[in-house]
C-alpha cells in the first residue's frame, strides 16, 4: 500500500527521501513504531532545518501516524505539512482531530471493517493500492507542501 502512495506523490514533488518505520507491524508494537518515527523526525529536523514532513500509515501504520500526529515532536509540528491514512481504526472515533487536522486526509475504502462500521469486506482493507484513494491523498499532501 505505501508503495502506491510514494509513487503517487513522487509524481507530484521533486526532491523527497522516504523513511519506512522500523517496527514489528501489530497491535502491540505501534508505540513502538511510534517511537521510531517521532525519533527520525527530530533526527531530520535537527541536521535538515528547512525540510518538510509528510508522514502516512496503512491500517497499523496509520495506528502510529495517529499518535505522532497526536503527539508530534514539538520541533516538527509546525512542519508536518501532510498527513495521510489508509484502513485506519481511529477513523471509528470520529474523525482527526487537533492542530493537524486541517493536513490530514483519512482514506476508507468503502466496505473496509477496519475504518467503516458495519464494513464487511477484508478485501476492501487490502486492496487499496488498486484503487485511487492513495492518488488522492499524493495530491491532498502535495497541495499542502
Amino acid at each position: 500500500m505505501g508503495d502506491a502512495f510514494v509513487g503517487a506523490l513522487q509524481n507530484r514533488v521533486s526532491n523527497m527521501n522516504v523513511y519506512p518505520v522500523n517496527y514489528s507491524a501489530g497491535l502491540l508494537s505501534t508505540g513502538e513504531g511510534a517511537d521510531d518515527l517521532r525519533n527520525h523526525l527530530s533526527e531530520v529536523a535537527s541536521s535538515c532545518p528547512n525540510t518538510k514532513f509528510v508522514i502516512g500509515g496503512y491500517s497499523m501504520g496509520a495506528t502510529v501516524v495517529d499518535d505522532v500526529a497526536g503527539n508530534p515532536p514539538p520541533d516538527v509540528a509546525g512542519r508536518i505539512r501532510g498527513i495521510a491514512t489508509f484502513g485506519n481504526i481511529d477513523r471509528r472515533g470520529g474523525g482527526m482531530t487537533g492542530p493537524l487536522a486541517g493536513r490530514w486526509i483519512d482514506q476508507c475504502n468503502p466496505g473496509d471493517p477496519v475504518c467503516q462500521e458495519g464494513g464487511r469486506s477484508w478485501t476492501a482493507h487490502t486492496s487499496y493500492e488498486q484503487t485511487n484513494l492513495p492518488a488522492q491523498a499524493a495530491s491532498f499532501v502535495a497541495g499542502k507542501l
